[in-house]
């Protein structure tokens, strides 16, 4: 899935935001230059790769939550998120203890193309186009 819109930022939107702003002499040695969302394991599964390259090699950094449906929500289109981990090519990154929360998404609108999920106490929205693979 690709991220047309989004709302207040996410986690990756500030990561993928701040990569966008290394400064030109860095970006000869580390450059990042796409970014797209996976969603794996019977869904179960999100996660950001961003592409990248450190002096010519492809080394992507990917950060991965978890979806668990809320048991509560008969509709099955609530979500939790919780943030897992974050990998610079097979690098583990530490995290620290505040980037480990969780959060509510509401999946508003699906069909083959587009999807439409919100977060936040105010539904802001992020709007996905389905990749062409």
């Amino acid at each position: 899935w690709n991220l047309v819109f989004k709302g207040v930022p996410s986690l990756a939107t500030i990561i993928i935001e701040e990569l966008t702003k290394l400064p030109s002499f860095l970006k000869r040695v580390l450059d990042f230059n796409d970014a797209f969302i996976e969603i794996l394991e019977n869904q179960s599964i999100l996660q950001v790769v961003i592409g990248g390259n450190v002096l010519g090699q492809k080394v992507d950094l990917v950060i991965k939550t978890r979806l668990i449906p809320d048991a509560m929500d008969e509709s099955g289109t609530t979500l939790f998120e919780e943030f897992d981990s974050v990998m610079f090519g097979d690098v583990e990154i530490p995290i620290p203890d505040r980037w480990t929360k969780s959060r509510i998404l509401k999946v508003s609108y699906l069909d083959h193309a587009l999807l439409i999920i919100r977060s936040g106490e105010n539904g802001e929205p992020r709007v996905l186009r389905r990749a062409e693979i």
